[in-house]
């Protein structure tokens, strides 16, 4: 990508590009890239603020079916299972949702987009996978 340069995007830590591509090159319309910043120094907490943002920006997109593909193994990311990042991820995700509620409850938002998510992982961490999020679910509420 000829954006990916320490000049432009740097994937810093909630730094965002959002990407049209062109059609017929991808099935996406578009394509939301969240930095998670340095690799060495790489916490699944991190991920819960990829998840709000990723909440967020999809509400204000008018997104209502977003879909999310961690990239943290792909950058080399590998003392964590999936299952912790996508609970992290998840976590956030549902605290901007709720955040985003009692915005609307109070009259001072427009209202919600987002309807659902698909957490896309492979087939090697889809069981890890899905115990995060399910985990995130159920501490959702505490």
């Amino acid at each position: 990508m000829a954006a990916r340069k320490p000049h432009l995007f740097r994937g810093e830590l909630g730094e965002m590009m959002l990407i049209t591509p062109p059609v017929g090159g991808l099935a996406a319309r578009r394509v939301l890239i969240i930095g998670l910043g340095p690799s060495d120094t790489f916490t699944p907490h991190r991920m819960e603020l990829v998840g709000s943002i990723a909440y967020r920006e999809a509400n204000q997109l008018g997104i209502k079916h977003p879909f999310f593909a961690p990239a943290v193994l792909d950058g080399g990311v590998t003392k964590f299972n999936s299952g912790e990042t996508a609970e992290s991820f998840f976590s956030g995700f549902l605290r901007a949702q709720r955040t985003e509620k009692v915005l609307v409850d109070a009259g001072e938002s427009t209202g919600r987009a987002v309807e659902d998510l698909a957490f896309l992982a492979g087939p090697t961490q889809a069981t890890d996978t899905q115990r995060g999020l399910e985990r995130a679910v159920t501490n959702s509420g505490k």
